[in-house]
């Protein structure tokens, strides 16, 4: 069976000190696993704004990229530790992962790693995800609002599989919540950026 043909996107803001920074870490670990990738470098925007454009991001991937099998998206702050077995993604339109800090906290879609088929379906889910971020944007995660908006209509109609917490480590939650791990089993590290350098917009 061919191995699938799946490329690694990324996108970054122009600031300075910022997300410049960041993206060194995750290009190297490209360069150092052998993953073919495409970074984009971005005017700078809001934090807010740069998270309403993801959905956006990837659908212009799928779009352009369109001899892939896949797209899988990463942030900008992560960093793959280990070769990545895209085998995983064998079957199914959509994987992301599903993550409950606690017996008090919503489940949250997380979307630091996510993986997508190139299909027409996909590329429908994802135009009705783009036009509905913005109607999320003040909020602390519209994408996510936005997923957990429209997953109850195509939840029946894409394949969807679990995203392992391997490929969307939060370097600091998810010990706590999943235990250590052997540092060889780690696929795609986030070191949460966001928290240090987002710049918020004021409410409305």
């Amino acid at each position: 069976m061919a191995a699938l043909n799946i490329l690694t996107v990324a996108f970054y803001t122009e600031d300075g000190d910022g997300y410049e920074k960041e993206v060194k870490r995750l290009t190297a670990s490209f360069e150092r696993c052998g993953i073919d990738h495409a970074v984009q470098k971005v005017s700078e925007m809001e934090w807010q704004e740069a998270v309403c454009w993801k959905p956006e991001f990837i659908l212009t991937c799928l779009e352009h990229f369109e001899s892939l099998d896949g797209i899988l998206y990463v942030d900008a702050d992560a960093e793959f530790m280990n070769e990545p077995d895209f085998g995983i993604f064998k079957d199914c339109h959509v994987s992301f992962h599903e993550f409950k800090r606690g017996p008090h906290h919503p489940m949250e879609v997380l979307t630091g790693t996510l993986y997508f088929a190139n299909t027409p379906l996909v590329k429908e889910f994802l135009e009705e995800w783009v036009m509905e971020t913005p109607k999320w944007r003040n909020t602390d995660t519209p994408e996510q609002c936005a997923w957990k908006a429209i997953w109850g209509k195509w939840k029946d109609q894409l394949t969807a599989k679990p995203l392992p917490p391997e490929w969307v480590w939060i370097y600091d939650d998810f010990p706590r919540r999943y235990g250590n791990r052997n540092p060889d089993e780690i696929v795609v590290k986030h070191y949460q950026a966001s928290r240090r350098l987002r710049k918020r917009l004021p409410k409305k």
